[in-house]
């Protein structure tokens, strides 16, 4: 079937073969609260009948009591054929409509299916397009952290440490932010090889590995060398830096810029160690395997 489906599809399920409750087809009789009423009349007729017949003089007893419950068995004998054709009528309406609404609740499975592989799909175009989007903002952020620590050095080099300082609180910010896109990116793995699991499709694995991200760990190793440089430069630097680094900054999550030095390191880690769990868990496993036998296959 993947043969057939465009690129990132998700094949509909194929409907059970489960059949509707029998109460939604079968056809009842109506004649059941009727019966003793139709017996009844048909054995008044029938009285009423033999009440103007003489009544006969010959014959033994029993042909006297028989003659006299003769109503009663002629109300039972028309009250089972009519029975019996209620039955019959019954059952060939029941088969009709047990054919119509079986046709009807699969193709209602059908188009539910359908729906539902529609929305999926969607929705899994729309996550794969979002973790591409977001690796690029990972990208860029990492870029704007190394242009900040850039532009620190070079405040450094002009001996300007209140520059370099702000220069440098604005590289860890970006790099934090970074790292909060990389839980993203994450959360997304998670939910993208959740949604393939045991399903047909020709989606592609997830767009964002884990050794495309973890270089950050370089620029995390140029932050802490640009804060050594700069505690090391001595002067202004370290008075600046001691002024600085206990006061509140604009950092998710951390508090002081002291804070946000030491453990941003911590955060890298915890970060790229969710990542490669999410991409490399046995739902994403299993998922990727499946799409490198449909690859072989073509």
């Amino acid at each position: 079937m993947t043969n057939l489906l465009p690129p990132q599809t998700v094949a509909p399920r194929e409907p059970s073969d489960e059949e509707p409750y029998e109460s939604s087809w079968r056809v009842y009789s109506q004649f059941d609260d009727f019966k003793f009423l139709i017996w009844l009349l048909v054995s008044i007729i029938g009285y009423i009948i033999i009440w103007n017949i003489e009544t006969p003089t010959f014959g033994h007893w029993l042909v006297k009591t028989l003659y006299y419950l003769s109503p009663c068995i002629a109300g039972l004998i028309v009250l089972n054929i009519i029975t019996d054709w209620d039955h019959n009528c019954c059952e060939e309406k029941s088969a009709k409509r047990k054919v119509e609404v079986i046709a009807a609740h699969r193709q209602n499975m059908i188009e539910r299916s359908e729906n539902e592989a529609r929305l999926l799909t969607e929705q899994l175009r729309n996550q794969y397009n979002e973790a591409l989007y977001k690796k690029q903002n990972y990208y860029n952020l990492l870029d704007a952290s190394r242009s900040e620590m850039i532009q620190a050095q070079t405040e450094l080099d002009r001996n300007a440490s209140v520059f370099f300082w702000e220069r440098y609180e604005q590289a860890i910010d970006y790099f934090y932010q970074s790292q909060i896109l990389a839980d993203e990116i994450s959360n997304l793995a998670d939910r993208y090889y959740s949604l393939l699991q045991d399903r047909i499709h020709t989606f592609e694995q997830y767009p964002v590995h884990y050794n495309e991200l973890k270089w950050c760990g370089d620029v995390h190793s140029e932050l802490m060398d640009l804060l050594r440089k700069g505690i090391e430069h001595g002067g202004d630097f370290v008075v600046v830096w001691e002024a600085r680094r206990t006061r509140e900054v604009i950092i998710k999550g951390f508090k002081t810029l002291e804070e946000a030095t030491h453990r941003i390191g911590d955060k890298m880690n915890a970060s790229m160690s969710r990542l490669e769990c999410s991409v490399s868990n046995n739902v994403a496993r299993k998922v990727i395997d499946e799409i490198h036998r449909r690859q072989n296959l073509k």
